[in-house]
């Protein structure tokens, strides 16, 4: 197979990636080298997936990994598909049982985190090299999720518009009854 393995290849590792940063997980460098490896060798059996790889995979699909509000490039289509199907089923669900606007509840979590997920010094090797290969030292793609953040802030508006009021979760140490932060 040629240099142009990655447009066959990449919709797939997009996917993996995409679904898990849904679940509100980290994903790591050590994690998308390792899925690239098995997913890219299955076409290219030589492939092997290097921190240098990892870097130019992140940067051909910088847009889709740091989404922070509208964006243009398209999803990778079994992801596209599923979206479509979504929608389908909800306007079906919508029709079907006559719900008005103001019965229609758009929600959205916001992760807030005070200090960034810990990251691999140059001391300690290289991001992504094998001698990190499963640790949780590796630095992740997208840093902040509902699963690491000291707080969320829950936002809310109506099908016909109407904000309501924000409200912010603040989590607990059960242990210790004090505040994480």
């Amino acid at each position: 197979m040629a240099h142009g393995y990655h447009e066959e290849t990449d919709p797939e590792i997009l996917t993996w990636i995409l679904e898990r940063f849904d679940d509100n997980e980290t994903v790591t460098y050590c994690m998308l080298r390792e899925e690239a490896q098995r997913i890219i060798r299955l076409k290219k059996p030589d492939f092997k997936a290097s921190a240098h790889w990892a870097n130019r995979f992140v940067k051909r699909h910088h847009i889709l990994l740091s989404w922070e509000g509208r964006c243009e490039e398209r999803l990778p289509p079994t992801l596209e598909s599923k979206a479509m199907s979504f929608m389908m089923e909800l306007k079906r669900t919508l029709t079907r049982y006559q719900f008005s606007r103001d019965r229609i509840i758009c929600l959205d979590e916001i992760p807030i985190t005070f200090s960034p997920i810990r990251t691999t010094s140059s001391a300690q090797g290289e991001v992504g090299s094998d001698s990190n290969r499963g640790s949780s030292s590796c630095s992740g793609l997208r840093r902040s999720s509902i699963k690491n953040c000291v707080a969320t802030a829950v936002v809310a508006v109506l099908g016909d518009g109407t904000l309501l009021p924000p409200m912010l979760v603040v989590k607990v140490s059960i242990a210790t009854n004090h505040f994480v932060f």
